[in-house]
């Protein structure tokens, strides 16, 4: 457009003055864009810097909500000798899901520091969210061995 607009001849002023308009409102796009993924970066930058920091908190979370995972068995057996198992149908298999994603969480951990060590950050970055959204839906669901509304005492 910038060279239409230079031609031997460009066309009417209204036509230039367009082109014009376009190629700012163009650059002004495309700034925002470059501010976007400028920022995106800064953030994966951050992450990053904070790898080690991350990788211990996964491991002592993991190692915390792990203590809780015979207390919460211990606490569905003892309900199943009172309760229906169809009572228990929705925590039932909540600490064998909670035990499943804390080893996902402690192995990705593990393989996130490894892969930090070599040099591949994006892998260590993927590692690591897999490992703290793992952590999170443990804590967030399946250690909490709630009974159902149905269970009367």
């Amino acid at each position: 457009m910038n060279r239409l607009n230079h031609d031997a001849i460009p066309g009417s002023a209204d036509e230039v003055r367009a082109r014009y308009l376009r190629v700012a409102e163009l650059c002004e796009l495309i700034e925002d864009e470059l501010d976007e993924q400028t920022s995106e970066l800064a953030e994966r930058m951050r992450r990053a810097r904070r790898a080690p920091e991350a990788i211990a908190a996964v491991r002592a979370d993991a190692a915390a909500l792990r203590c809780r995972i015979p207390h919460a068995r211990a606490t569905i057996d003892h309900l199943a000798a009172r309760y229906a198992r169809a009572a228990l149908a929705d925590v039932d298999g909540n600490v064998a899901e909670a035990d499943q994603l804390l080893g996902f969480a402690e192995h990705s951990a593990g393989v996130a520091e490894r892969r930090r060590m070599a040099g591949h950050r994006e892998q260590a970055s993927v590692a690591l969210e897999a490992s703290v959204e793992s952590v999170r839906r443990a804590s967030a669901s399946s250690i909490r061995c709630r009974p159902s509304r149905s269970m009367r005492c």
